[in-house]
């Protein structure tokens, strides 16, 4: 068997650009869209603090290749061990023959490339002239959500909203210092989204949380946190009276 290209997160950071992964990812959804690569249904180990999730994808034709990641998904892993919610590996391998070509860190990649999927959403269904945005959810990922929302769109104000007052606050002095632009934490929900013509939700709730009565007509929302049966954010009639692309 042939070496293993081994990347760790800190090699990754070093290497890959957030415009990298934003067409990256583009590729990736025309290939699935032209039938040239596929997806299967995604798969999860519940264990006794948290879920393993299983995602692979394949590439068809040409030099094919083959990807698996397995993410543990563990929420109070920070409070308990102080290690981060979601660790893991990307397993690579050629389609060919089967050949093992890398074993990649999944937290990085997981990450950027979630923001990297807004970003391109946000490019091509959000309003070009879109300048205020509300965050909902400020952990790690809501980092990233903001990088994307301010890659594609002039973005002049942000509000930041989390179940726990304090994790926006923190979040909001802290992307304020990075970005150098107004990011506000906010208390009400409603007093954030109704003036903002971009929403992210990138939480862990349980119950849906964002309304009809939260959102304006025209406002581009990318709902990002439910990634399973028991997660919700949008409430049904916001779904209902949406249009959704998915």
């Amino acid at each position: 068997m042939s070496d293993i290209l081994v990347l760790s997160r800190g090699d990754l950071r070093a290497l890959m650009r957030f415009e990298d992964y934003v067409e990256a990812v583009a590729e990736a959804f025309q290939l699935l869209a032209d039938g040239r690569c596929q997806s299967p249904v995604p798969t999860e180990i519940p264990v006794k603090d948290g879920t393993f999730h299983i995602k692979a994808g394949g590439l068809l034709r040409g030099s094919g290749y083959v990807a698996v990641k397995i993410n543990g998904n563990f929420p109070s892993n920070k409070a308990r061990h102080r290690l981060p919610t979601i660790q893991g590996a990307i397993y690579l391998a050629d389609a060919s023959d089967g050949r093992a070509l890398a074993l990649l860190d999944s937290g990085e990649i997981t990450l950027q490339r979630t923001g990297a999927a807004t970003a391109l959403a946000a490019r091509y269904l959000a309003r070009g002239d879109a300048a205020t945005a509300t965050i909902c959810g400020c952990g790690a990922q809501g980092g990233i959500q903001l990088t994307a929302l301010r890659h594609v769109l002039n973005l002049r104000t942000v509000y930041a909203w989390d179940a726990d007052a304090e994790t926006a606050r923190a979040f909001a002095r802290r992307m304020a210092t990075e970005t150098g632009i107004a990011v506000h934490a906010v208390d009400e929900l409603g007093e954030a989204t109704r003036g903002s013509e971009a929403i992210v939700t990138c939480t862990t709730a349980r119950a849906p949380f964002l309304g009809l009565e939260h959102v304006r007509p025209g406002t581009f929302v990318a709902a990002i946190g439910a990634d399973n049966p028991d997660k919700s954010e949008l409430k049904p009639e916001l779904m209902a009276n949406a249009t959704v692309v998915s």
